[in-house]
């Protein structure tokens, strides 16, 4: 799967994640950032706030790493342009 599709449906499930674990949100809270924060969290704590099941799936810190670069970049660790609603 390439790498920027990977970013999209990691950033969707912490969007979920994040969503479901928040109960105070703002109108101006926007996807991305919410995404962006729950993932600072999970970097910042690794071993006890990263996911089982995608530690199951073989991801990593680097990973959250460089999904949490795409986001603030917009581009994927290859240099691809990424769209983010």
């Amino acid at each position: 799967m390439k790498i920027w599709i990977k970013a999209i449906c990691i950033t969707s499930f912490v969007i979920q994640m994040s969503a479901c674990s928040s109960s105070a949100q703002t109108k101006n809270d926007s996807r991305p950032a919410q995404a962006l924060e729950t993932m600072y969290e999970m970097r910042g704590d690794f071993e006890n706030l990263f996911p089982l099941k995608l530690k199951e799936k073989g991801y990593d810190w680097e990973d959250i790493n460089d999904w949490i670069l795409s986001i603030e970049t917009a581009y994927s660790k290859h240099g691809n342009k990424l769209v983010i609603n």
